[in-house]
């Protein structure tokens, strides 16, 4: 029943896509070399349009982002087709989860009240904010599912992988293919431990207070926080494919341990590699015991069905198809687009934000 609802859900986006798909792959040289106003708008919103200020549109189209129907008795149709539009968001359907509902459903599993530490000097508010939460929310699904080890896939400069290890207390292996993001890693890792270990050691100081016991106990802490970066949090360089022994690169890396749940996690997984850690975790039942997966780069992504760059078919070579996966869309032949794919990597949200279009 689950899957008739979601193949119903798709279908619905699917109808409804291919009839705007057209316009968000066109560029904005194409409004003039190949009329598109004309050619794709309906001839009722073109007219609406027209009789609109600048300023009038640009509060209108900011206005479909939130819950509440965007209204301009100048415009009726092209605010019917805004509200549609708005309706067919991942936030508006029964498909995900909000945000609320995820951290309810997992605080049963351990999640707890993410802390604001920002570890200013080495990441922006907004990498600090997207390390503690996804931090908080691997944590509660590892543990709930009895994982030894994380796998950061695409793990970059080792941030979120340094704080499952320090704030969390887990064994992470964070893989990146490039050998300077490795190093850069290496290097990262003992800097945000060492800030860690400065903030833990403050709120200590205001706990403990003039506690002598509890000072010695603070000290002993601090000296294990700063053993924890070379024991919990390894780097590995390997371009990751669906076929990648992950147990092999844990033993290696772990020193032979035993490798009885993995939970396989990406934060701003790139194009295909997205694509590959789905398969990756589906191919190893066995070891893989939960996944989340943030992934980014749509652009770079390898659609089967569609004409790709040159660059991205090398790419693909090596890493496969990153679009479609499931066998419902592979049947449709559904394309996207590249220029569509490079809309979606746009919030919606942070356009109403800067309040203009």
């Amino acid at each position: 029943m689950a899957m008739q609802k979601t193949s119903f859900e798709i279908n619905n986006l699917i109808c409804s896509l291919k009839t705007l798909l057209p316009l968000a792959n066109s560029h904005m040289v194409h409004f003039i070399t190949q009329n598109i106003f004309e050619s794709l708008l309906p001839k009722c919103i073109q007219e609406e349009i027209t009789y609109l200020s600048v300023a009038e549109a640009n509060d209108l189209v900011l206005g479909s982002f939130s819950n509440t129907k965007p209204h301009n008795k100048q415009a009726p149709q092209l605010c019917d087709f805004l509200h549609q539009t708005h309706k067919l968001s991942l936030n508006e359907s029964e498909l995900c989860l909000s945000f609320e509902s995820l951290c309810k459903h997992l605080g049963s599993r351990g999640l707890s009240e993410c802390s604001t530490h920002i570890i200013k000097n080495l990441m922006s508010v907004k990498k600090s904010h997207e390390v503690e939460m996804m931090s908080g929310i691997v944590d509660a699904l590892a543990r709930s599912e009895n994982c030894t080890h994380i796998v950061d896939i695409g793990g970059g400069k080792g941030y979120l992988s340094s704080v499952l290890a320090l704030k969390h207390n887990m064994k992470v292996l964070s893989i990146d293919s490039s050998h300077m993001t490795s190093k850069s890693a290496i290097k990262q890792i003992p800097k945000v431990e060492k800030l860690w270990t400065n903030l833990h050691k403050k709120e200590s100081k205001i706990k403990n207070t003039s506690n002598s016991a509890s000072v010695v106990k603070t000290q002993i802490c601090n000296e294990n926080l700063q053993q924890k970066s070379t024991e919990l949090c390894k780097v590995a360089t390997m371009f990751i494919t669906e076929e990648t022994n992950v147990v092999d690169l844990i033993q290696d890396n772990f020193q032979g341990e035993e490798v009885s749940g993995i939970a396989l996690v990406g934060l701003h997984t790139c194009g295909n590699l997205a694509a590959s850690s789905l398969r990756l975790f589906a191919n190893n039942p066995a070891h893989m015991r939960c996944l989340v997966n943030v992934g980014c780069c749509y652009h770079l992504i390898v659609e089967e069905f569609d004409t790709n760059p040159p660059w991205l078919e090398v790419q693909s070579q090596a890493s496969g198809v990153g679009f479609p996966m499931s066998a419902y869309l592979k049947h449709e032949g559904f394309v996207l687009g590249r220029n569509a794919r490079m809309l979606a990597a746009q919030p919606p949200d942070r356009i109403s934000h800067q309040g203009t279009v």
